[in-house]
């Protein structure tokens, strides 16, 4: 709840974890006082414990449910962490070691986005040395900035799909390996017991399934 103030923003924010019991889970939530002055009487409040039981009502009304909710510590003004202490999650590296933050706040005044020329990519796929210098966040993020499918390696999943023969040497972002990749066979295989149905359905032309149905045989 927003109820203001102009003293230093980390005198104003109070840092309050509570727990599903039922559920065993564990959050952080972050109040801001705002317009109220200095909010000494505001911060009285949230330091008096009996305010608890108000914070687990509307977080109980946030999260739903009918698990019991207990506001298990609370912290006023909220501790301070070095980001030389924090240690950042994946795909993010320390912005630098002389910042402070304060509860929630640390990814972001600790961590930057990572550089492509710092991510791995996973195997089938291979890095983007043309993007090397983007910046990405999150997993799904680098991936489809910083790597590349080979399309002879990715695999055409669908009904009627199957590998682009002249896209063998393409190299794809993952989101758009399908698109670039592979193409809807047109008219539909067919399913009966028969060549050129059979060679369809394992995306094979007649004559190269007629032949390895020949090696077989020998």
């Amino acid at each position: 709840r927003m109820l203001g103030a102009h003293t230093l923003w980390w005198q104003r924010h109070r840092f309050a974890g509570f727990r599903n019991v039922e559920h065993g889970g564990i959050m952080v939530v972050q109040v801001t006082l705002s317009s109220c002055g200095d909010c000494r009487h505001e911060l009285d409040m949230l330091s008096n414990r009996g305010i608890n039981a108000t914070i687990a009502r509307g977080l109980g009304k946030v999260v739903g449910g009918q698990a019991e909710i207990h506001v298990l510590n609370y912290h006023v003004p909220a501790v301070p962490t070095s980001c030389s202490d924090f240690e950042c999650p994946a795909y993010r590296v320390h912005a630098g070691p002389d910042k402070t933050c304060y509860g929630s706040s640390c990814t972001e005044t600790c961590c930057i986005p990572t550089k492509c020329a710092r991510v791995t990519c996973a195997s089938p796929m291979v890095p983007n040395f043309m993007q090397k210098d983007k910046e990405c966040d999150s997993e799904e993020d680098c991936m489809n900035k910083c790597c590349l499918v080979p399309c002879d390696k990715y695999t055409c999943v669908g009904d009627d799909v199957c590998p682009m023969s002249h896209a063998r040497m393409i190299k794809a972002s993952p989101v758009e390996a399908h698109q670039k990749c592979c193409q809807q066979v047109s008219p539909p295989c067919c399913s009966a017991p028969i060549a050129w149905c059979i060679a369809c359905l394992q995306c094979k032309g007649v004559e190269e399934y007629c032949r390895g149905d020949v090696r077989k045989a020998w």
